[in-house]
C-alpha cells in the first residue's frame, strides 16, 4: 500500500521543548500500536517554530483519514493537515542507500 506524507500544523504559543517531548512521544506511541495493529503508517519527526507558536508534525500513511484517526486516539489536536512532498533520504533504510 502506498504511504502520503503529511504535514500537520498546530498552533501552541509558549510551548517548551518539554512539551514538544511529551507531544512526539504521545504520537509516537500511538503511532507504533497501531501499525502493530496492521494500521499503515508511521510517525516520522515533530518540529517546533517558537517565533510563530508553531508546532509541525510529519506523519506518514496511507490516508489522511488515518492520520486523524492517530490523532484522535492519542487525545490531540491540530489546527491543519496537508499532503506533502519531501525529498527527505533520512527516511530511506541504510540498505537503499547504499
Amino acid at each position: 500500500m502506498t504511504r502520503q506524507r503529511y504535514l500537520i500544523e498546530h498552533y501552541r504559543p509558549g510551548i517548551t521543548a518539554e512539551a514538544l517531548e511529551q507531544w512526539a512521544a504521545a504520537l509516537r506511541a500511538t503511532a507504533i500500536t497501531m501499525a502493530r495493529a496492521g494500521e499503515p503508517l508511521r510517525y516520522l519527526h515533530s518540529t517546533t517554530i517558537p517565533s510563530d507558536e508553531a508546532l509541525l508534525c510529519v506523519v506518514e500513511a496511507a490516508s489522511d483519514e488515518l492520520v486523524r484517526e492517530l490523532y484522535a486516539r492519542a487525545g490531540l489536536s491540530f489546527e491543519r493537515l496537508t499532503a506533502v512532498i519531501s525529498d527527505d533520504i533520512t527516511s530511506e533504510s541504510e540498505e537503499d542507500i547504499r
